[in-house]
């Protein structure tokens, strides 16, 4: 119901000088107060678009409601701002919105038209429409004061999961000749360790300049396989080279951390490094001394692309979720899928020595396909994976698409990270991602180097 400022303080006047008359008996006195604010705001459930998948793998919209009462309103008082700073999802629907808005002295609360002076009473019953910001004022019980507030509700322009790749991509002559690369972020760099197809090669670049890219020259000879090798823990790059474990801060200066007796250093937790050997996956504290981790069942382990994942647990404390990801050797390529294990690596004093267990033994579905040169790597809350040609029974076309693991890889669909329309090797390719978010897809032959991250993670807090 439409009312003006003038009605409304007539109104309100009117209700106090009536209140005054119906009695003098101080015990059924009436006080007014002359003060009041908004002192709560919040909108517990919205009209939204929702997205379901036919049986068909089809998607199709429908209208319905979500719950965004986990998304706080702070209410300026000396500016007279109610916002939210983390923005609602981008398929909410604003236009008919209700509110719960709490006053002091139980004030009355009217918000103006958004195309003339008119006013409206807030009623928990009547939608408001919230698409542009909107003018809410509260007045106090006598009349006599108010107070006015800008009223903004944030909402993503973007979905979350939607990725956008940079508006160009870099050509680097340098990462042409390469025949075989790893990509690692150390320190505001990304480095490519590989090989020219004699010899070994590092290069680096800046992560905000990723087309300017230079050549390093370790301090030591590297192996012509010692790509295969390097792993980045708490800011420090880790190298197996002519079995020596090696550090380095800047991927030039490298020290010996221990003499290492295992074949292939494949990754590390916060705690242990993991390595293999001719028959076995092994862990170790410092680097000098390996035990032999146990694997439940008769699984065997990947031979090649081999990458291990760690995820510090939310919970428990010193625990890791680890996950082992790679393809076994061709010989033994008797199906189409990647060996995925996994493990809960606890190392709080008197903590159990967990086992391996195999998160593709015996499933049929969401499996993580095989893939040529298999790259695996932990991008925000995910585990992404990206890979050429299929392997053994697996008829994957390269680079068909992303895939993801949100529960730790024991299951994979379609990512949401989009592949971009580059030009590679399927068998020399890397990714990466660095600590601004960032995926990087480095490129055989072609030397392109493209750039993107999911949209979530360019938001700031709104006001």
């Amino acid at each position: 119901m439409k009312r003006n400022i003038l009605s409304l303080t007539t109104l309100l006047l009117t209700v106090v000088l009536f209140a005054s008359c119906l009695g003098n008996d101080d015990d059924n006195n009436t006080t007014y107060y002359g003060d009041t604010a908004i002192t709560s705001f919040s909108i517990s459930t919205i009209n939204a678009d929702l997205t379901t998948t036919a049986h068909d793998g089809s998607d199709s919209i429908y209208s319905g409601t979500i719950s965004v009462s986990a998304y706080r309103f702070y209410i300026d008082q000396v500016n007279g701002l109610i916002y939210n700073s983390d923005s609602l999802p981008s398929n909410v629907k604003v236009t008919a919105v209700l509110p719960s808005v709490g006053t002091k002295n139980s004030g009355v609360v009217v918000y103006k038209d958004d195309d003339s002076d008119s006013i409206f009473y807030y009623s928990t019953s009547q939608g408001i429409d919230f698409t542009n910001p909107r003018e809410m004022t509260v007045y106090s019980q006598d009349g006599m004061s108010y107070r006015t507030y800008n009223v903004k509700v944030n909402v993503h322009k973007e979905k979350a999961d939607s990725f956008a790749w940079g508006n160009t991509y870099a050509n680097v002559d340098k990462l042409t000749t390469l025949t075989s690369m790893k990509a690692v972020s150390l320190n505001g760099k990304m480095f490519v360790f590989g090989n020219d197809g004699t010899e070994a090669k590092v290069y680096a670049a800046s992560e905000n300049n990723f087309a300017a890219w230079q050549e390093v020259t370790p301090n030591v000879a590297l192996a012509v396989d010692a790509y295969k090798n390097v792993i980045v823990r708490n800011n420090v790059a880790y190298l197996l080279n002519e079995g020596k474990l090696l550090k380095s801060t800047d991927g030039e200066n490298w020290t010996t951390v221990a003499d290492a007796n295992v074949k292939q250093l494949v990754g590390a937790s916060s705690e242990k490094f993991y390595a293999l050997t001719d028959d076995a996956l092994v862990s170790s504290i410092d680097g000098s001394e390996w035990t032999a981790e146990t694997i439940d069942g008769d699984v065997a382990l990947p031979s090649k692309d081999v990458a291990l994942v760690s995820e510090a647990a939310r919970v428990n404390d010193n625990t890791n979720h680890l996950v082992l990801v790679g393809n076994p050797s061709e010989s033994n390529a008797i199906d189409g899928f990647a060996t995925v294990l996994g493990k809960v690596e606890e190392n709080s004093e008197n903590s159990p020595a967990n086992s391996w267990f195999s998160y593709t033994d015996g499933k049929k579905k969401n499996l993580l396909p095989r893939l040529a040169n298999l790259q695996v790597i932990r991008y925000g809350d995910m585990l992404l994976a990206f890979g050429g040609d299929g392997e053994g029974a697996c008829t994957n076309e390269a680079f068909d698409k992303f895939y993801q693991s949100v529960d730790g890889g024991i299951s994979w669909q379609k990512s949401s990270v989009t592949v971009p329309k580059f030009t590679s090797s399927k068998t020399t390719f890397t990714i990466a991602a660095d600590s601004k978010n960032y995926l990087w897809l480095i490129c055989g032959e072609s030397g392109q180097v493209w750039r993107g991250r999911l949209c979530k993670f360019t938001w700031t807090n709104s006001k």
